[in-house]
Order: C-alpha cells, then structure tokens, then sequence
C-alpha cells in the first residue's frame, strides 16, 4: 500500500502488477498470487478509487513458457496477449529471438522486459529492430532512463530513446528504498527531452494496448 501511495503522487493511475515466475527460483502458486492481488486492490480501492490495478507476470524465460502461458491467463498481462519475458543478461540473440518468435507464432505479444540489461542488446541494439519486424515489443526501465542505474545505462537508453526503438517504460519497482518507482520523475525527463507525445506514447498510449492486449 505504501508502494502504491507513493506511485499516486507520481500520477500514476493505472498500473499491472508483474510479480515474477522462474522455475527453481520464484514459483509460487498462481492462485495464491491471485488471492493477494484481489486483497490488495480492494484495499487500494478504497484509498483511491480511480486507481486502476491489474495483474500480470514478470516471467522469467524457459522452453515451457509458451505452452504454460497458453494454459494459465494469468501468467499473461491481465490475461491477455501480452507476455512480459524476463531474459538473463547474457542470453544470446537466438535464444531472445528464439522465443519471442514462438510466443507470437502461438498468438501471443512478447515484450522483452529491461532489454538495457541484455549484452547482447547493448552490444547490438539492431537486435531490436529484428525483434520489431515480427511484431515484438521492448521496455526500459525508468531508473535506467534517469540515471539511477549509472551514467552509461542513461546514455545507452538515451540512443535507444533517440532512435525509436522503446515501447514501453516500467518501474521495476521492489520496495521504497533501494528500488522505489520513479515513474513520475522519469515523466518529468521524458517530456523535458523527447517532448510530451513521445512521453504520452511510452507512460499511456502504449501501456493502455497491453491491457487490452491490443498490438501498438
């Protein structure tokens, strides 16, 4: 709650809940997480009524994923046809490639989760063009955006930025200390820097097709 009351001064007005799946890591039961999430948007509910929470999935990559999606909504983004993959830091392109290929060759959208985190990306970033052209999606994170996370990740994603490669931003955030979402801020620099419809697209536009698990 306390996380959330600080994303509502930020402006934030709706959001998708993504807590994470990886086998032999974070596997808890998806009735359970579900169970949570209706306790914590009735709560939310009542201290902020235009709020609007939804729940997905922050799902780390493995060759089951296709098929565990397609038997449970709710490892989808609000249970539509959006896929939130989490890939490790030196993945390589095939499997990246690999695996979005599949995810939308079965109906699904797949959106590489903090793709400034992958070597490979940040060695190549036309992998992301290679991913746009069968209908894959990017997001960045907002502290990797505003230089939380070190001046080169900001310049990386500011070339990223500059070159249209982004759709989606996110918080990734943990906790209020050590990783607090920042959306608002980055907002501020979004606009400040790429103008108010890039910033729109990125923070609004874009999110709203996820919940609708709509393409861009």
């Amino acid at each position: 709650m306390a996380m959330l009351k600080n994303a509502y001064k930020d402006g934030v007005r709706g959001m998708i809940m993504t807590p994470h799946f990886r086998k032999g890591m974070f596997e808890t039961d998806r009735d359970t997480v579900e169970r949570q999430f209706l306790k914590l948007r009735e709560a939310a509910g009542e201290a902020w009524p235009d709020l609007v929470l939804r729940l997905g999935c922050e799902f780390h990559a493995n060759l089951d994923m296709p098929e565990m999606v397609t038997e449970d909504a709710r490892y989808r983004m609000n249970g539509g046809r959006c896929v939130l993959v989490e890939f490790s830091g030196g993945d390589p392109v095939r499997m990246i490639s690999g695996l979005c290929r599949e995810l939308r060759s079965g109906g699904y959208l797949p959106i590489v989760a903090h793709a400034e985190r992958c070597g490979v990306i940040v060695k190549n970033p036309e992998v992301i063009d290679e991913l746009h052209e069968f209908g894959a999606y990017v997001q960045i994170n907002a502290d990797s955006i505003i230089g939380k996370d070190g001046w080169g990740m900001k310049r990386f994603c500011a070339k990223l930025l500059r070159t249209d490669r982004i759709d989606f931003v996110g918080s990734d955030a943990h906790n209020l200390k050590s990783r607090p979402s920042r959306i608002g801020e980055c907002a501020e620099f979004l606009r400040k820097n790429y103008g108010e419809s890039y910033a729109r697209d990125l923070l609004i536009r874009n999110p709203i097709c996820i919940a609708r698990g709509e393409e861009l």
